[in-house]
């Protein structure tokens, strides 16, 4: 009897650890496929953090002036953000590729000083601070160097 009971606890706690290796490796598969849907998502919602600050400093008329702190990298890679007409275009690189999002921005006369002269703000050369001032006529978005 006290051998048969020992044997039927080994069998149970290996079969225990099998049940257990196995949600492990689902769960960890799981997880690891979801890493690129959550980096894409954070860098898509940087991207929409300055459409809305700029639509908000368009929307909100002269005299509105607001300080914007956006994240220098995303997971550690740089990005680039150059307003064109009426949108923003967002490029990205990591290790799965090059994404590239564009985002609407409201018809308005823009204005960029600093580093964002050229109209395209890459996020490592620029201080993460940009200023924008409704002034009759405009939004001036100014960025300083790092």
């Amino acid at each position: 009897m006290k051998g048969q009971s020992s044997t039927e606890f080994f069998l149970y706690l290996t079969l225990f650890m099998f049940v257990v290796i196995a949600a492990f490796v689902v769960i960890n598969y799981m997880q690891s496929s979801e890493i690129p849907i959550q980096k894409n998502r954070v860098a898509k919602e940087t991207g929409e953090g300055f459409a809305n600050v700029i639509t908000l400093a368009v929307r909100a008329g002269p005299g509105f002036s607001y300080t914007y702190y956006f994240p220098k990298t995303i997971y550690g890679a740089p990005y680039n953000i150059s307003f064109t007409g009426e949108g923003a275009i967002m490029e990205w690189e990591n290790e799965y590729g090059q994404f590239s999002y564009y985002f609407a921005l409201p018809g308005y006369s823009y204005d960029f000083r600093g580093c964002v002269s050229g109209g395209t703000l890459v996020s490592t050369e620029c201080s993460n601070i940009i200023v924008l001032n409704n002034t009759v006529g405009d939004v001036l978005i100014i960025s300083q160097e790092s």
